[in-house]
């Protein structure tokens, strides 16, 4: 190997790790960006959702773009390394287009969710329409303490309503007048 091919094969060598590199780093925040906007996704208004849905789809196939970056790297890392190539390149067949698809999906999908982040700060939530259900449980009345049989030392059988309680909540209805009924109205 001649010395001055040398300082060629570093350069070589350095730019197609650079290459993977900064494929690897779109991925990893394309993914990142998606997996959290999906998670703060949840109450938003209509063009919100179909902004955050064109993001997502962008930023997915920037990924895509990313992945074939990779494998057409080691592709023309492994042609060379057979002979099939005279020496490996970063500038090889379909490596720019795929990077520059990649890069130009990555940009779309991050513009697509700034406008996002504007809609879904000014957007206004849509109310929650889904009617409530209000269970409430009441306790049982109190039950009469137990009397004595024969009533010791009293000629009158115990009466079963001397000692009860009642809840006055549970026992009176409230007396309504009619002036004083809202009319009902459809909203």
């Amino acid at each position: 190997m001649p010395s001055n091919d040398r300082p060629v094969q570093e350069w070589r060598k350095q730019a197609f790790d650079l290459s993977a590199e900064s494929t690897k780093q779109l991925i990893t925040v394309a993914t990142g960006v998606v997996t959290v906007t999906i998670l703060f996704s949840k109450d938003l208004d209509k063009i919100s959702r179909y902004l955050a849905y064109a993001a997502w789809v962008a930023l997915v196939v920037s990924v895509m773009f990313g992945i074939a970056v990779l494998l057409n790297l080691s592709g023309n890392l492994q042609h060379a390394a057979d002979g099939r190539h005279q020496y490996p390149s970063v500038t090889a067949k379909g490596i720019p287009f795929l990077s520059i698809g990649q890069i130009l999906t990555f940009g779309a999908g991050i513009i697509l969710l700034f406008v996002f982040g504007l809609f879904a700060v000014n957007g206004h939530i849509p109310p929650d329409t889904k009617p409530i259900t209000v269970n409430c449980i009441l306790p049982p009345p109190p039950q009469p303490p137990p009397q004595p049989a024969g009533g010791e030392g009293s000629s009158h059988p115990p009466s079963p309503t001397k000692h009860r309680r009642r809840c006055c909540c549970c026992t009176r209805k409230p007396q309504i007048k009619q002036s004083e009924v809202p009319p009902m109205t459809n909203p």
